[in-house]
């Protein structure tokens, strides 16, 4: 009889229990920066975009992901590094592969998105995208 009443209460206290913020599904974002490589001095160039997580909402990171392309080779690569506020997103520095610290949640507030080069040498074009899932704060 204790058994049950034990089991009872574990129940009865589990279904009075809150979620982890009650989030719910709002809309995906997808944002996108573009590189061109001017520079061949040992310089690494880069593009930032702000972006913004309005109040009562959070935004989680999925995926992010920066490639290069070389018109005078014709090919396509991965190249780049991606981070938010100075926090590393996405890496294709790194030998071998991509060194990634996702997913990434955002409270409401003010970031800078950046890619960043990573060859020195001119006329290498880089882009860079990032895919959000933004989430309501229900009470």
């Amino acid at each position: 009889m204790k058994k049950v009443l034990v089991l009872f209460l574990f129940v009865l206290s589990g279904t009075m229990a809150k979620a982890q913020g009650n989030l719910q599904f709002n809309q995906v974002k997808f944002f996108q920066l573009n590189v061109i490589q001017t520079s061949s001095n040992g310089t690494f160039d880069f593009a930032s975009v702000a972006i913004t997580v309005p109040a009562n909402k959070v935004w989680k990171i999925e995926a992010a992901s920066p490639t290069s392309y070389s018109p005078s080779t014709g090919s396509h690569s991965f190249g780049g590094r991606i981070t938010l506020d100075g926090n590393l997103l996405s890496d294709f520095y790194s030998t071998p592969g991509q060194l990634s610290h996702l997913p990434f949640w955002l409270p409401a507030g003010s970031y800078n998105l950046e890619l960043r080069s990573s060859t020195s040498t001119p006329t290498f074009y880089f882009k860079g995208a990032i895919s959000v899932i933004e989430f309501n704060i229900v009470p």
